[in-house]
């Protein structure tokens, strides 16, 4: 028989077996309650679908108890082979199933295969959400209703399935950051670390020597003193334009805490407080240029070799120095020391103190190693920026990265003999908060300096005068890889 009459002759016998016995007539029907009952409250649809899979299984029908048979089936009424009823009515043939083969093959079962089940019936809107475990708040035949649960072993679906979230900003930032902070760190290793572990790296020797001026090759010259007479010096003696900073003999030498007068060179130190900054001017005078030096860390040029500037002061018998331009961070930079050329590639704004007393700042663009070794380049600092105009002029606009305020340590030119270093104190809350290169220049131009440079500043700046630290460095200074300093005279 077909499988859609089945179901309908189901149907109608379920709907049967669930209407109470009438118990005034003693036969089975629907009371007028019942009726109204079951319009109100339609039929279940999964409670009549698993009735029915019972039934196919040879179950007993809702509300009747299982009786033993031969076997299970179902049985055809004398109303017509369509006409389908629960077994164990009395008087009535029953067919009963044919028993299986026992001798037929068996048929395998796929381990992933479900049993096939019978259609449900239409869910409408007005049977309401009947499916037990059904979202209440979900539409009628909506996918959350409908959905099949996946099968335990089953593959998931791709269709539907959650895609990954795009990350925050801020983790995208904070990842950018790291890696920048690794790529930095691993630079500052192997170029400033793993030199001073190792002692440092020490760099080739000079690579070129410059010679003094033909024109000083006499040693002397001709100049005017403050009397009038004209008096002829040794090259480099400019003291003549300014006997009175000088002491006539050795043994009129002034020192003090902040000054000295000797026979060939003259410092006063100045501290000055103003506008919540501290800064130290050093006023010097020269008889000759090669009282104007600098000195290298541990004696030796080359990278990883630091020293503080009191240690380099003292093993250079200086009698006053600064904090230079820290060569040794970097590895490009005119390096001009004491007459000989270390290295010549350019970076920054460059100074150049010359043989004859004069000094001169270039910008990358204008400056000339070649001409400058011709002119007898004695000293020459890469670090910048220079600080005035050619004509002496403060600036506002600098080739630098460090223009806000910060501790700093600058040199400043007059004439021939005549400088002067600066020593900005400066991160100091209520003592010093440094100076911005807009400030410095300005500084330098109320000085009277017809040049200024700017050297290494931060932490590195610190002024030492006979012994001891003058200014208050930021967390008490730090190594670094050179100085500029006057020495002292032969006679103390």
């Amino acid at each position: 028989m077909q499988r859609k009459d089945d179901w309908d002759d189901f149907e109608s016998l379920f709907r049967q077996s669930r209407a109470p016995e009438d118990t005034t007539s003693g036969t089975q029907g629907t009371t007028p309650a019942r009726k109204e009952q079951q319009e109100d409250d339609p039929l279940d649809a999964d409670a009549w679908s698993r009735a029915y899979r019972a039934r196919q299984q040879g179950g007993a029908r809702p509300g009747e108890t299982q009786r033993p048979t031969a076997s299970a089936g179902w049985r055809e009424t004398g109303t017509g082979a369509d006409a389908v009823h629960p077994i164990g009515a009395p008087g009535e043939r029953v067919t009963p199933r044919p028993a299986p083969r026992t001798d037929a093959p068996t048929r395998r079962v796929p381990p992933a295969a479900t049993p096939r089940t019978a259609p449900r019936a239409p869910h409408t809107a007005a049977q309401g959400n009947a499916r037990p475990g059904a979202n209440p708040g979900a539409r009628a035949g909506s996918p959350a209703n409908s959905r099949p649960a996946s099968q335990p072993g089953s593959r998931p679906s791709s269709r539907g399935a959650a895609t990954r979230a795009p990350r925050p900003v801020w983790v995208l930032v904070v990842t950018d950051f790291l890696l920048f902070a690794v790529v930095l760190l691993t630079f500052a290793m192997f170029h400033h670390v793993l030199p001073r572990w190792m002692g440092g790296v020490e760099g080739t020797g000079p690579v070129q020597t410059v010679s003094r001026p033909d024109s000083a090759a006499s040693n002397t010259v001709t100049i005017t003193d403050s009397s009038g007479n004209t008096v002829t010096v040794d090259m480099g003696a400019f003291g003549a334009k300014w006997p009175e900073k000088f002491a006539a003999s050795a043994g009129e030498i002034e020192l003090t805490d902040t000054s000295y007068k000797g026979t060939d060179r003259n410092i006063t130190i100045e501290k000055v407080q103003k506008d919540g900054v501290t800064y130290y001017v050093a006023d010097i005078y020269v008889k000759n240029i090669d009282a104007y030096a600098t000195a290298f860390a541990d004696g030796k040029y080359g990278q990883g070799f630091t020293q503080t500037t009191a240690e380099m002061a003292r093993e250079n018998n200086a009698l006053l120095a600064v904090s230079g331009d820290y060569y040794g961070i970097r590895t490009r930079g005119v390096v001009i020391r004491n007459g000989n050329v270390y290295r010549d590639d350019l970076w920054r704004d460059v100074c150049v103190l010359y043989y004859d007393g004069t000094m001169q700042t270039y910008t990358a663009e204008e400056f000339d190693i070649n001409e400058a070794i011709a002119k007898g380049a004695y000293q020459a600092w890469s670090f910048g920026p220079e600080l005035l105009t050619d004509d002496g002029q403060s600036m506002t606009e600098f080739n630098t990265d460090v223009s806000p305020r910060n501790p700093r340590t600058a040199i400043g030119y007059y004439e021939p003999g005549h400088y002067c270093f600066v020593v900005v104190d400066g991160r100091q809350e209520g003592y010093s908060v440094g100076m911005s290169m807009t400030e410095l220049s300005a500084l330098f131009e109320e000085l009277g300096c017809k040049q200024a440079y700017n050297l290494d500043g931060g932490q590195t700046s610190v002024m030492w005068f006979n012994g001891k630290v003058v200014n208050q460095p930021y967390n008490g200074g730090r190594r670094c890889s050179d100085i500029v300093y006057i020495g002292k005279e032969n006679a103390q």
